[in-house]
């Protein structure tokens, strides 16, 4: 079946048409990735989903427009519709993906700082129920000061400090 020059401009028209579409696709994974901050194995995720659906669509687009023949024209009629899109409408839906994450943003922070100010309270007040009431100086009578007293009155010396201490700044006055 021989190719006309009509039947080149409806596919390549066709085929500008899907690469519009094509970069509309790209833009919603862009304005995700806008809003959301994905890590290295989301964005390979996403960019596999991209190019599965244009792999498709480009597949649909030459069966549509030539019967499944993929020529030159089609894949720069796409080209020419992803750029096309890239340029003009592009911009704008970028612009408004960084305006609208700032705004989120912004009307988010108060929440934010607000939890954040309750859950400091609620760890410092955990915190001063944690620590011990004799934490600074422990008795020593306690089992494992047990063995220091032991050894202490095996020396000669008493077994427990602070008379020892007592009876030293005694000794010194």
């Amino acid at each position: 079946m021989e190719v006309t020059l009509q039947m080149q401009a409806r596919g390549f028209l066709l085929a500008a048409t899907a690469g519009l579409l094509l970069g509309g696709l790209y833009d919603v994974f862009r304005i995700f990735r806008a809003l959301f901050r994905c890590g290295k194995r989301a964005l390979f995720v996403q960019d596999l989903l991209f190019m599965l659906a244009a792999g498709a669509f480009s597949y649909l687009t030459a069966l549509a427009a030539n019967w499944g023949v993929v020529r030159l024209y089609l894949l720069a009629g796409e080209a020419a519709g992803f750029a096309l899109y890239f340029l003009t409408l592009g911009n704008l839906t970028r612009c408004a993906a960084v305006f609208l994450r700032k705004t989120a943003e912004a009307a988010a922070r108060p929440f934010f700082l607000a939890a954040r100010k309750f859950l400091a309270a609620f760890r410092q007040r955990k915190k001063i129920h944690d620590i011990p009431k004799n934490n600074l100086k422990p008795p020593p009578n306690v089992v494992y000061n047990w063995g220091k007293v032991l050894r202490r009155i095996a020396s000669g010396r008493n077994g427990l400090r602070h008379e020892g201490r007592s009876k030293q700044k005694a000794e010194k006055e």
